[in-house]
């Protein structure tokens, strides 16, 4: 059964429908989801719906599909008991007001579509569907000339919904790439995008795996093609789209205009009339059936068509490079090595290392001597993860006396690997030392003036990554004016980075403008497009434009999806949900980012990941998922990409705090900001140090409001006045309702709450006793919208104002609360068992309970779930 998604209006125009008395004609291409509407209808509690279905096999039989309304003891033959049957049972179910559900009426003999006609006319309720373009039964059409029958017609879903449907039949499975990936071939068909969810694609060529109901679904395009037919749907199957000048002299005219006017195809307006199949999956249905010797003789009536780059304009499109390496590659027949080789840079900038180490070996075998597919072979180990490989083949080319363009890409691929293969950043500094005079290049510049630009723009890329935020800056500001696009691009990138994190948004968000410019120019490699795209979002996200996060304005285009820098979308996003309170949301954003790009991880996005899930997972109660998303950051972490370094702490910092271990995340937590501090990041350093005060730490206050106060914006002022509330016990000024109230309006109610719970607990503390009760009545009305998540700082006060409870028995009786044995707790805190039910025996004197079953709704700590009641053995650094 298909889950219903997104026909809530659907539902509503029927119910309507009905209430005023008429029947519904429902009506849709096939896997649109007639059917599962018709079941949505039967399971409402409010209405009463017997669904019966014509199929095929009954359509011949009169009262074939009516039988079920027959007697035993009357006979199926069309007699006048027969009749009289049907219409006693028709009208006895308008009688009871229930409803008719009729499935694919088009599939209805005429008898029992007047039967049911008739019954329509004199008050019989009925939901009628139908397959858009079939015949309606004379009698049925007549209901609907009459104005009884109102049609509703399902229309393809929305991308939105669309996506929450990948995602609810994908459950976990899905990722961010293959979300979109079945949004986009499924055409917002129900049925396709259900069965498109269950299949996780992967990038690459691979085959998809059909499921036989996709197989099914699809291949009823293809009933009445003829062989002649057949062969252009394989063509295009093969490749597509191809221009109609190719199709044509691959397989005829005759076929060419037969699968125009069969609809299998669409052809496009542009100069060469590019062909492609009418859907994208019927090309997976046709290939599941082509071998691979088929396969070679289609690859082999391509090329004869098209054997050079030259020909037809093939290089004008899309992909043409990597679509002729790929003939030729199925075929065996090496007609052009400067193709495969142009097929190999383009699979190295979409980080398919395996695609361009195969095309690039394929042109290194042939020509050994050839720099350009050393190059390559080079790029693709250092994507593979194997820099001592990248190194041998990058030596080889100053070797064999490549071009000065070509050593020049040795120089740099020697610094990546050096630095982001093997962690030396020394050694990549020797690497991009300049070398000798500077030779002439073939544009007639010198290697001193591009050189000089690349390599400037790689050493301010790896002082970055190393954590060194006002070097990056400086050095970037150094490529000059003539740079190549992608160089500038590059330079724009670090610079907008380290100018955000110095706590100049503004100039920062201005630095991004000057990049949108530069990427309109169509040789600029989509890495840029993502990561300048992704940065803006995440610079929303500090400046406090919290929904323009959500919104992404930004057009990211298709590249996204091909590189691992999109991680920064959905973390941005993530991250936006979870301040703003959407735990749910702000969770299945995390855990689909697709981290698996890649296995290299060149720029340790996992440890920022793994920062981002485990804060998620401790404001959710889940304490194993916080723990293994720690454990996931140290993991991942290299200690040479130091600016993500105050992740790492950060996460377990989060993993401690859902274990209840405030005071030791705190520490870490401090620990995270003073690495943050040690690399220039400011921006993060204010978000280490906000968590550290969230978590309990007040004694950090005071620098928290120093150092947000120096962060452009309007969120992180907010949170420095808010802070400087805090410092101060007195706050005369109410600068903790002032700031929070701010934050309340920018959207950050997580923050806001928490803040506001600190201050209520440190009231309590200095006996302010009625600002403390105003205080945590105004986090607690607000924590109560909180439907998916819980504040560590909210339930800490809930906590502490338990009066006559010292912390340790607030510790052991929140712990017993939650289902923790006391075999466990002890353990946990390192005491005797004796001493957890001596401090248990207390709390319930003190509570007035009698046991632990009362425990969790006196304390109202937060709500866990059946895998969270084990005691994971916590990180112990």
């Amino acid at each position: 059964m298909l889950t219903l998604v997104g026909r809530t209006g659907v539902l509503d125009d029927i119910g309507r429908a009905l209430d005023d008395g008429s029947g519904v004609l429902l009506t849709g291409t096939s896997g649109m989801g007639r059917t599962s509407v018709l079941r949505a209808l039967q399971a409402q509690p409010d209405i009463d719906v017997v669904r019966v279905t014509a199929t095929p096999a009954t359509a011949p039989v009169p009262l074939g599909a009516l039988a079920r309304f027959l007697p035993g003891e009357v006979s199926p033959a069309v007699t006048s008991g027969a009749l009289g049957a049907v219409r006693s049972a028709l009208g006895a179910l308008a009688a009871a007001g229930t409803v008719l559900g009729f499935d694919d009426v088009h599939h209805l003999d005429g008898v029992s579509a007047a039967l049911v006609a008739d019954a329509a006319r004199e008050g019989l309720r009925v939901v009628l569907t139908v397959r858009e373009h079939a015949e309606v039964p004379p009698p049925l059409q007549g209901l609907h000339d009459e104005q009884l029958l109102r049609e509703v017609v399902l229309t393809p879903l929305g991308a939105v919904d669309a996506a929450t449907l990948v995602r609810t039949v994908a459950g976990g499975r899905s990722t961010t790439t293959s979300v979109r990936w079945a949004v986009e071939l499924g055409e917002g068909n129900p049925l396709l995008l259900a069965e498109l969810a269950r299949i996780a694609p992967r990038p690459g060529f691979e085959r998809l795996p059909l499921t036989d109901r996709l197989r099914r679904a699809m291949a009823a395009h293809l009933e009445v093609v003829d062989d002649t037919t057949r062969r252009a749907v394989e063509v295009l199957a093969y490749d597509s789209p191809l221009p109609l000048g190719v199709l044509v002299d691959v397989v005829g005219a005759a076929a060419a205009e037969a699968v125009e006017q069969q609809a299998l195809v669409t052809v496009g307006d542009g100069p060469v009339h590019l062909v492609s199949l009418a859907h994208p999956l019927l090309a997976e249905v046709v290939l599941a059936d082509i071998g691979a010797t088929r396969r070679a003789a289609l690859a082999s009536a391509l090329l004869q068509v098209v054997p050079d780059a030259a020909a037809r304009g093939w290089p004008d499109l899309p992909d043409g490079a990597v679509r002729h390496a790929r003939w030729q590659m199925d075929a065996g027949e090496v007609v052009d090595l400067d193709i495969i080789a142009e097929a190999s840079r383009h699979m190295l900038v979409r980080w398919d290392a395996a695609g361009a180490q195969r095309l690039a070996a394929v042109v290194h075998e042939r020509r050994p001597n050839d720099c350009g597919a050393i190059l390559l072979l080079a790029g693709a180990a250092l994507l593979r993860g194997e820099p001592i490989e990248a190194e041998r083949w990058f030596a080889m080319v100053e070797h064999l006396g490549g071009t000065p363009e070509q050593r020049l890409q040795a120089r740099l691929g020697l610094a990546e690997s050096a630095f982001f293969g093997r962690g030396d950043r020394e050694a990549a500094q020797v690497a991009l030392a300049p070398i000798g005079d500077p030779p002439a290049l073939q544009d007639g510049t010198s290697e001193d003036c591009a050189g000089r630009d690349a390599t400037t723009a790689l050493a301010a890329m790896i002082a970055l990554c190393g954590g060194d935020m006002a070097e990056a800056a400086v050095l970037a500001e150094r490529v000059g004016p003539r740079a190549t696009p992608d160089l500038r691009l590059v330079a724009l990138a670090v610079r907008h980075v380290a100018v955000a994190s110095a706590g100049h948004l503004d100039a920062a968000w201005r630095l991004t403008e000057q990049a949108i410019p530069l990427l309109a120019d169509p040789a600029v490699a989509p890495e840029h497009h993502v990561r300048m795209w992704a940065g803006r979002r995440y610079l929303r996200l500090h400046l406090g434009d919290l929904q323009g996060v959500l919104d992404g304005p930004e057009d990211h285009r298709s590249h996204a999806a091909l590189l691992l820098s999109n991680v920064v979308f959905d973390v941005g996003q993530s991250a936006a949900h979870l301040v703003m309170a959407r735990g749910d949301l702000a969770r299945s954003l995390v855990e689909r980012i697709d981290v698996t790009l890649t296995e290299t991880d060149p720029y340790g996005h996992r440890a920022f990941v793994g920062a981002v899930a485990a804060e998620i997972a401790a404001h959710q109660g889940r304490r194993d998922a916080a723990v293994a998303a720690a454990r996931t950051a140290r993991e991942s972490h290299r200690p040479h990409l130091g600016w993500w370094a105050w992740a790492v702490p950060a996460a377990e910092g989060w993993a401690l705090a859902a274990t209840h271990r405030f005071p030791r995340a705190c520490a870490l937590m401090r620990r995270a900001a003073a690495r943050a501090e040690a690399s220039g990041d400011l921006l993060h350093q204010c978000l280490c140090l906000l968590a550290a005060v969230r978590l309990g730490g007040l004694d950090q206050a005071g620098a928290l409001a120093e150092v947000a106060a120096r962060v452009d914006g309007r969120l992180w002022p907010a949170v420095g006045v808010a802070a400087r509330g805090l410092a101060d016990p007195a706050d005369p000024d109410g600068l903790l309702e002032d700031g929070c109230e701010r934050l309340m309006d920018l959207g950050a109610r997580l923050w806001a709450v928490d803040l506001l719970a600190r201050g209520a607990a440190l009231d309590r503390r200095s006996r302010r006793d009625g600002r403390a009760m105003q205080r945590r009545a105004a986090a607690e009305a607000h924590a109560r919208e909180f439907v998916d998540l819980t504040s560590p700082a909210v339930t800490a006060l809930r906590g502490s104002s338990a009066a006559g409870l010292t912390p340790r028995q607030w510790q052991i009786a929140t712990l017993a609360a939650e289902g923790w044995t006391s075999r466990q707790i002890a353990d946990h805190l390192v005491l005797s068992v004796r001493t957890v039910d001596n401090h248990l025996a207390r709390a319930y004197q003190v509570l007035g309970v009698h046991g632990r079953q009362d425990l969790a709704d006196v304390l109202a700590g937060p709500p866990l779930g059946p895998d969270d009641q084990s005691v994971d053995p916590m990180i112990t650094r």
